[in-house]
């Protein structure tokens, strides 16, 4: 059974772990969409990604979307690290 996922996860097994791979997968499927152009495909796609957005955290939707080419090293580090130690926390039951 292969570990890549062709479609993104259910809403239900988004993690903090996963959810930014996810949001990749899932952004990459739409823009994959949109040049096929399967428009059904693209409506779905668009609804995930958004619904995606809402659950990521502003430095986890930061370290996605955001150039860091312009700003220092340093600040790209301290937001990885944000990100990673808030991923490795135990979420709440």
């Amino acid at each position: 059974m292969s570990t890549q996922h062709k479609w993104p996860l259910p809403k239900s097994q988004w993690t903090r772990q996963n959810i930014r791979s996810q949001y990749r997968l899932a952004l990459h499927l739409l823009q994959q969409s949109r040049r096929d152009r399967f428009y059904d495909v693209t409506k779905a796609l668009k609804d995930i990604v958004r619904e995606i957005e809402s659950k990521l955290t502003v430095p986890q939707y930061s370290l996605e979307m955001d150039d860091f080419s312009e700003v220092s090293p340093s600040y790209h580090a301290d937001v990885l690290a944000a990100v990673k130690a808030y991923e490795e926390e135990k979420a709440d039951a």
